[in-house]
C-alpha cells in the first residue's frame, strides 16, 4: 500500500524536465540497483536529461543508499565536489 501511495504522489508531480535541462552545473544522480520506490530507469532518465550529470548505481542497495552504503555515497559526493 505504501508503494502505491508513493507512486500516486510521483504521478501527480509537475514535470521538471525543463529545469533539469537548464541546470548547467555538474550533477550527481545516485541510486541503489534494487530501489523499488524510484526505479533505476527513472534515474537513468534524469541523468540523460541533465547536461553534466554522472549516474552512480550502487550495487546491492535499495532506496536508502546513505544508510546502506554510506562510504560509496560519500565517495560519489566527493567526486562531484571535486569536479
Amino acid at each position: 500500500a505504501r508503494i502505491r501511495v508513493a507512486a500516486n504522489a510521483r504521478d501527480q508531480r509537475v514535470d521538471g524536465e525543463a529545469a533539469l535541462r537548464a541546470f548547467d552545473r555538474p550533477a550527481l544522480v545516485l541510486c541503489g540497483e534494487n530501489d523499488a520506490l524510484t526505479p533505476r530507469a527513472d534515474h537513468e532518465e534524469m541523468a540523460r536529461i541533465l547536461p553534466m550529470a554522472r549516474l552512480v548505481v550502487l550495487p546491492g542497495c535499495g532506496h536508502m543508499t546513505p544508510l546502506e552504503d554510506p562510504h560509496a555515497v560519500a565517495e560519489a559526493l566527493r567526486a562531484l565536489l571535486s569536479a
